[in-house]
């Protein structure tokens, strides 16, 4: 933005010094004008969709943090069926194990707790190693 509004300011007084003829400075000056504008709306575009993507991330966090209290007070099994589908797909009894595929983005929390890198608290009742 700062290029291109420098780059305008040099062309008037090109313009004014005679250097340059009309025509060419109606041509350069609408095209940077254009140059701009496409700059500064690609700015906006960013800006909010970086907005969307922390309201995405804020209500995912919220659903899944509540899932588990609505899971617990479903009382009818198609209504749990429902929410049980939201988080796991191809869930499958091997022995007395459940093997579940997590659907996106529940993915990502299982990953992270499989791999240890979450940022938990310290146990509140912590004592030194034996």
């Amino acid at each position: 933005m700062r290029l291109v509004r420098e780059r305008l300011d040099k062309l008037y007084i090109d313009k004014l010094e005679g250097k340059i003829t009309e025509d060419f400075w109606s041509r350069t000056s609408d095209n940077w004008l254009k140059r701009q504008h496409e700059l500064t709306s690609t700015i906006e575009q960013h800006k909010n969709a970086n907005i969307e993507y922390l309201n995405d991330g804020i209500s995912l966090l919220d659903k899944a943090n509540n899932l588990y209290k609505e899971y617990r007070l479903k009382e009818e099994i198609d209504e749990k069926r429902k929410l049980l589908n939201i988080v796991v797909s191809n869930s499958v009894l091997n022995g007395s194990n459940l093997v579940v595929e997590y659907n996106e983005p529940f993915l990502i929390f299982s990953n992270i707790t499989n791999t240890g890198n979450w940022r938990g608290r310290r146990d509140s009742n912590s004592r030194p190693h034996a």
